[in-house]
């Protein structure tokens, strides 16, 4: 599901993070992130992560999985094509001429693409991420944000948005129930819903 979301670095405070654009739900990318820092050096993954704009390219080293480019950014536009060729079972990369998909930038162009994410960027609205993953090095912790309204509906139907906290996690806890944050996370959106759109109107 296209559930957009942020992993984020602690940076004083505020945060810098890179985009994720499926399944950043707590079941989905929150879960993701707390078992891939398990055991890991916090300070080095910040340093590692802030060198990409995308979690799945830096999950991937930079690497193009379906034309082998680097340095590209996340594919769009992908043709029906490539999932035939992948399903074919072939380890090879089913697009290397870019027939098939497009990048949205090359590596000749990256410096003027604004890279990662913060919150104070005003074309980066809340509205447009659901959740933000917060990673604290220096605590070893991972604070989650949710995306709310925050302010009543204007005369177009749109609104402004918020972060608002939902939890903090210690990355070296035993055992985290994503359903619960989840969970959390829209009964809070949910409130900020009621007290804005509803007796806003």
């Amino acid at each position: 599901m296209g559930t957009r979301g942020v992993v984020a670095i602690k940076q004083g405070d505020s945060w810098r993070g890179v985009y994720n654009h499926y399944d950043s739900y707590p079941e989905g990318l929150g879960a993701d992130l707390f078992e891939h820092l398990q055991g890991k050096d916090l300070h080095q993954f910040a340093k590692d992560l802030m060198r990409f704009d995308d979690w799945r390219d830096y999950l991937g080293g930079g690497v193009c999985p379906y034309c082998g480019g680097v340095g590209l950014g996340q594919p769009h536009s992908i043709s029906m094509a490539i999932s035939e060729a992948t399903s074919s079972g072939s380890t090879k990369f089913p697009d290397p001429e870019r027939k098939y998909h497009k990048h949205s930038y090359d590596s000749k162009k990256r410096g003027e693409i604004k890279a990662n994410c913060t919150p104070d960027d005003e074309k980066n609205d809340a509205l447009w991420w659901e959740w933000v993953y917060i990673v604290d090095p220096d605590t070893a912790t991972i604070r989650i944000l949710t995306n709310c309204m925050a302010s009543k509906l204007k005369v177009n139907g749109t609104a402004d948005y918020q972060w608002v906290e939902v939890h903090e996690l210690p990355i070296d806890q035993k055992k985290v129930d994503w359903k619960k944050i989840s969970k959390l996370g829209t009964e809070i959106s949910d409130q900020y819903y009621e007290k804005y759109a509803e007796k806003g109107k």
